[in-house]
């Protein structure tokens, strides 16, 4: 916790109750770091991950549309129904994700 708050120096030194040795925080920085980073709460998602979630949230909504226009083609019709139903689960998925 000392670690996290900036509250030791690297000259300091530590002992582990119930040890009788005596230990640089310098050696230690490595595992305090550690541990620091499993106890943090923030998140630890690339910079790039909101748009990634934006794009696929977004593909459901243009297959719809375009299955829509297909759908009016005859020659299409089937990859537009295709494309229609498949955009309709993932929209079902994604309001599954998103308000459980």
């Amino acid at each position: 916790m000392m670690w996290t708050r900036k509250e030791l120096r690297l000259t300091d030194r530590l002992r582990k109750d119930g040890t009788e040795s005596w230990v640089e925080v310098t050696r230690m920085v490595k595992s305090l770091d550690q541990a620091a980073h499993a106890q943090s709460d923030e998140a630890r998602n690339p910079p790039s991950f909101g748009s990634i979630i934006f794009l696929t949230a977004l593909l459901p909504i243009i297959g719809l549309i375009m299955g829509a226009v297909w759908l009016s083609q005859p020659r299409y019709r089937s990859a537009g129904g295709a494309l229609l139903a498949i955009s309709v689960v993932f929209m079902f998925i994604w309001c599954a994700i998103l308000f459980r």
